[in-house]
């Protein structure tokens, strides 16, 4: 086990196959537009990744529900660490890989899971490379993602 995949797996992390319908929420506005300027849904298309271009006022996690609903079977989000949770929530909730496009501004999220922050094209090959499947934490009918570099902080 290469080290990348042995520090993610002590997080809860596990492999995962490559998805055969795979789908990418964007928030073209994250990070001042870093993903209309990558054109990163364009990207993601060229690969077979349904992209989302999500608009003002709409719904994350139910849309990531009805994705996954409608067949999706590898959920992904290209914006900041607030949108990336509740994407991997719906993923975890579901036993679903989930992929995480650093598309913010900082981007803690994708540096603490080993995630290039300054390439949101290249991380779309965790798509058709295998993703990682995030460990569900919580109870009840919320689940919820830790981020393990805020849980070491608080110790």
């Amino acid at each position: 086990m290469n080290h990348p995949t042995r520090q993610l797996s002590r997080f809860g992390w596990r492999p995962a196959d490559p998805p055969r319908r795979p789908v990418l929420f964007i928030n073209p506005r994250s990070g001042d537009g870093k993903a209309a300027r990558a054109r990163l849904a364009e990207r993601a298309r060229d690969t077979g990744i349904e992209a989302v271009i999500l608009a003002a006022g709409q719904d994350l996690a139910a849309l990531a529900g009805e994705a996954v609903a409608a067949g999706a079977d590898a959920l992904g989000m290209a914006d900041g660490d607030g949108s990336l949770a509740v994407v991997a929530a719906v993923a975890a909730a579901h036993g679903l890989p989930f992929v995480c496009i650093p598309a913010g501004t900082r981007n803690h999220f994708a540096l603490d899971v080993g995630v290039d922050r300054h390439d949101l094209t290249g991380a779309l090959d965790a798509f058709t490379g295998g993703g990682r499947a995030p460990d569900r934490h919580g109870g009840g009918e919320r689940p919820h993602v830790r981020q393990q570099r805020l849980a070491r902080d608080l110790r």
